[in-house]
């Protein structure tokens, strides 16, 4: 029994490359590396962040509001059609290389629905970051510049009233209690 759990263990950890990610929503360089089948791009934080931003812009592209769908068109005909069609390495290669063109065109800012509209300034400043962060000579991409947008955005972008969004439904605010916890590790306090 115990040769089958060390075995187990083998095969999860010489695999763990490919049990990580969710293909439409991988950085552009985990992209490229699953597309080559090489092993050469280590997994960091910042391509975390980039998938993030991916995320952010699949819900104001994909929903009318909080929690519904958009029915207006179908999901084939935004821009994130070929976020879900990939069944080859050829379709990987092909949403490595819209993705890198939307970086620099945005396009994708047409696609938002009225109920994130307001989100288009936010989102246009977090791609100039991803961006930004793609040149050789750009700075990386971190959580505090992320962290930055985002809170801006908090404290600028109004309540979506039903004109802004024919289906929106009515959001309440909620807010969230943060507490400040003694890292037992290093003795570091985090939020």
């Amino acid at each position: 029994m115990f040769s089958v759990c060390l075995t187990l263990v083998s095969i999860i950890t010489d695999n763990l490359c490919q049990l990580q990610g969710t293909i439409p929503f991988m950085a552009i360089d985990m992209l490229i590396q699953y597309a080559n089948g090489s092993g050469s791009v280590a997994p960091s934080p910042a391509h975390d962040l980039e998938s993030l931003i991916y995320v952010f812009v699949w819900i104001c592209v994909v929903y009318s509001c909080s929690g519904q769908v958009r029915s207006d068109i179908s999901l084939q005909q935004t821009c994130v059609k070929g976020w879900t069609c990939i069944k080859t390495l050829q379709d990987v290669e092909t949403l490595c290389n819209a993705r890198t063109g939307e970086l620099t065109m945005k396009f994708f800012l047409n696609y938002f629905t009225p109920y994130f509209e307001q989100l288009k300034g936010p989102m246009s400043a977090l791609y100039d970051l991803l961006r930004a962060s793609h040149d050789p000579n750009g700075p990386p991409l971190t959580h505090e510049a992320i962290k930055k947008i985002l809170l801006q955005a908090f404290f600028t972008v109004k309540q979506p009233t039903s004109e802004d969004g024919a289906d929106a439904k009515r959001v309440d605010k909620r807010w969230v209690d943060m507490y400040v916890t003694e890292d037992l590790n290093d003795g570091r306090k985090s939020r």
